[in-house]
């Protein structure tokens, strides 16, 4: 194989997830208003963060990438059953796994444990609160600091996440969760697209939304298709 069939160059990567996202994004307008059992936080987010799993996810075939990537004007050309390239992208998806969940973790407990304070508790400092915080959790790990820090969590202070910044991976698990279900039902078709369209953008806030979500795919939110995406279980 030559150097240059080794690996995608960088704009094929480009091009390959831009593709991937716009065919998932462009289905996914709906507007999604509040509901009173489910956080709108986490089923707002699903369908923009099941258009990201780009080539992570819906684009990790043989067909998919010698389609995309093999197209004369991005420079790479794939051997039509180049199985071990696709392996080798598809093992990449597992670099760096652990040390971004345990950062995201890290930020929704320290979120939480702030809002646990009362609204008479007395003023905190802020530096020895947040140690104290990560400690009590277990999650004060040299290697693996929060995304976001006390004085710079603006997620939480100001953009609405109060005690809700778990909703990112709630919903991580609701956008690998449906795309299990995807795979299962034999993938990107129009028949899923349309059943996607009309059980879940289309509803709003017609429905309870772990109703909807149950109906969808017949079964309530799943966290094990996350976790094999995580490289975290088999």
């Amino acid at each position: 194989m030559s150097r240059s069939n080794d690996r995608l160059n960088g704009r094929s990567v480009k091009s390959l997830s831009i593709l991937l996202a716009l065919t998932v994004l462009t289905a996914c307008a709906s507007p999604i208003k509040p509901s009173p059992t489910v956080s709108p936080l986490v089923i707002a987010s699903c369908p923009e963060n099941l258009g990201e799993l780009r080539d992570d996810t819906f684009g990790a075939t043989t067909e998919k990438l010698v389609e995309v990537a093999g197209k004369p004007e991005w420079d790479w050309q794939a051997p039509a059953q180049d199985e071990a390239l696709v392996a080798k992208l598809k093992d990449l998806r597992a670099v760096d796994q652990g040390y971004d969940l345990g950062e995201v973790v890290a930020a929704a407990m320290l979120d939480m444990q702030w809002h646990q304070l009362s609204a008479d508790a007395p003023k905190q400092d802020v530096d020895a609160y947040e140690a104290a915080a990560l400690a009590k959790t277990g999650l004060d790990t040299a290697h693996i600091p929060p995304r976001y820090r006390t004085t710079y969590f603006r997620h939480i202070w100001a953009n609405g996440y109060a005690s809700a910044y778990y909703a990112y991976l709630w919903t991580q698990m609701l956008d690998h969760d449906a795309y299990a279900w995807f795979v299962k039902q034999g993938g990107l078709t129009r028949a899923n697209g349309e059943r996607f369209r009309k059980m879940v953008l289309s509803r709003g806030s017609s429905l309870d939304y772990a109703a909807m979500y149950r109906a969808f795919t017949g079964h309530d939110p799943d966290v094990k298709p996350m976790l094999r995406a995580k490289g975290l279980m088999k």
